[in-house]
């Protein structure tokens, strides 16, 4: 509260800010730096002088030579003219340890090999270790494990009077016999409305209701008085004051008369600047002032280059010297 008072009191005195400030100044020359407005004009001023390289230079030369090695046309010409001088002969080592080790690895050979030799295998004499590895395969055998259990299927192991089992058959009884039951002895009964448990539901329901809860609500509403003028309920309206939006947009509207806004400080100049700067419309009609001053130069290094690596890259072939002079 104090801290909104003083707020108050300070708002219609506004402020003054000097222009001749070292921050002001330095945020000026930054601006300057940084701005767009001066690299474009800078840019204006030289794009119409143009300007040649010499075709003999560093840095057209490693072009030149970058370009044969890494050029592909050139590669594959290459490889045409040499192709036919090429021959290869068949019994150098390399291709013979190629060979050999292609019909090692071949399946066709291996399954060619084992096709033939398939019913003329000898069978192996009885020794320890074949016995051992046929009484290993009798254990981890799933066949073996389950002959055991083959002459028990469709005999079953059933034991009728145990005490789980006639436990049981009396919980089924029970259950299937219940229903049955009661319904033949409902007419032998009658509910009683007074017992200790009847009672203590019937009291919990009325605590448990909401529209008891509400009646009672009134009742005690009815009895009690408060008085406008209390410690909690002025504390309540002031906090609601405070933080009530429509109280403070009127306390604002009453309030902006006593403030007047500078258009001349630093900070809406840099804004103006900007927004001519940014603007799209100043820049289009700027361009549409100087679009008739300056002429393209058609036959730079550059551009000569450029056509080049096109026609050679062209699927449609054009004449060089027809493309340059176009």
């Amino acid at each position: 509260n104090v801290y909104k008072e003083e707020n108050k009191s300070s708002m219609p005195t506004g402020y003054t800010l000097t222009k001749d400030t070292l921050l002001i100044k330095q945020a000026k020359h930054n601006s300057v730096v940084t701005s767009d407005v001066k690299y474009k004009e800078a840019y204006e001023m030289t794009k119409a002088k143009a300007y040649t390289l010499h075709p003999e230079g560093v840095n057209f030369v490693l072009s030149r030579k970058a370009n044969k090695i890494t050029n592909e046309r050139l590669y594959r010409e290459l490889y045409h003219k040499q192709k036919d001088k090429i021959h290869t002969t068949y019994d150098t080592p390399d291709i013979k340890q190629v060979k050999m080790n292609q019909k090692h690895l071949s399946d066709l050979c291996y399954r060619e090999k084992y096709y033939n030799t398939r019913g003329q295998l000898i069978n192996l004499p009885i020794t320890p270790q074949l016995l051992h590895c046929y009484h290993v395969n009798q254990i981890t055998s799933e066949l073996k494990y389950k002959e055991d259990l083959h002459w028990l299927r469709g005999v079953g192991c059933f034991l009728y009077d145990t005490p789980e089992m006639v436990h049981v058959r009396n919980i089924t009884k029970q259950r299937v016999t219940y229903p049955v039951e009661a319904k033949k002895n409902l007419a032998n009964f009658s509910v009683v409305l007074d017992t200790p448990e009847y009672n203590r539901v019937t009291e919990l329901k009325t605590h448990m209701s909401g529209m008891i809860y509400k009646a009672l609500a009134k009742e005690e509403m009815s009895k009690v008085r408060t008085t406008g003028d209390s410690v909690d309920i002025k504390r309540a309206k002031w906090a609601q004051q405070l933080t009530n939006k429509y109280q403070y947009t009127s306390l604002a509207s009453k309030e902006r008369t006593l403030f007047t806004s500078e258009y001349a400080t630093p900070s809406m100049d840099h804004s103006r600047k900007m927004k001519v700067v940014c603007s799209d419309n100043k820049y289009k009609d700027q361009y549409e002032k100087m679009k008739h001053r300056y002429t393209a130069i058609a036959d730079t290094p550059l551009l000569i280059r450029a056509k080049k690596a096109y026609v050679q890259s062209s699927d449609v072939s054009i004449p060089l010297d027809q493309m340059i002079s176009n």
